[in-house]
């Protein structure tokens, strides 16, 4: 029998639509990406309504995570 060590996940907690996200710099994970939110959202899916700096969008791209 083979015992393999299951890695940690480098994922941020799943997002939530119901969820109001208000706190700058919150972090949430969507589809293999963590994201972080830029300004109040609630509803707003973060693949959809991201940048990659600043605050035009609710949402900032991270990086790429493993669930």
């Amino acid at each position: 029998m083979n015992v393999t060590a299951r890695q940690a996940s480098d994922c941020a907690p799943a997002w939530v639509a119901s969820k109001a996200y208000a706190t700058l710099n919150e972090s949430v994970s969507y589809d293999g990406y963590n994201y972080e939110v830029a300004h109040w959202t609630q509803n707003n899916r973060p693949d959809l309504n991201f940048v990659l700096s600043g605050a035009a969008k609710p949402w900032r791209r991270l990086s790429p995570c493993t669930p």
